[in-house]
């Protein structure tokens, strides 16, 4: 079973989040635009739009990370890592501190 992290609609028809397949950091809307960024760098200088965070594990290690935002421009935040303790270990620094994590199992 996978779990769906948004509706692809939402980020647009080239985008694919199947574990195996790695993109760039997303930011989206629910009206179906979207903007891709260079990296992490982006939340860690908007850390004050982020209302929650999700954190999807993947059957074979991997993971994604969907954060959504209180932005002027955008509704959420989207990418994925290699591997899923990493993640972990990323958001769990002291900007994120008193946010509600929501851990998910994802599928394949």
């Amino acid at each position: 079973m996978q779990i769906k992290i948004v509706k692809s609609s939402e980020l647009g028809p080239d985008l694919n989040l199947s574990p195996r397949y790695h993109m760039a950091p997303v930011l989206s809307n629910r009206d179906g635009s979207f903007k891709r960024v260079k990296n992490l760098g982006w939340l860690l200088r908007n850390w004050k739009s982020v209302t929650d965070l999700r954190l999807i594990r993947w059957e074979n290690g991997e993971g994604a990370l969907v954060a959504n935002l209180k932005h002027k421009k955008y509704d959420t935040f989207t990418t994925d890592f290699a591997d899923y303790g990493v993640m972990v270990s990323w958001v769990h620094r002291p900007i994120f501190d008193g946010l509600s994590f929501k851990y998910e199992e994802g599928g394949k």
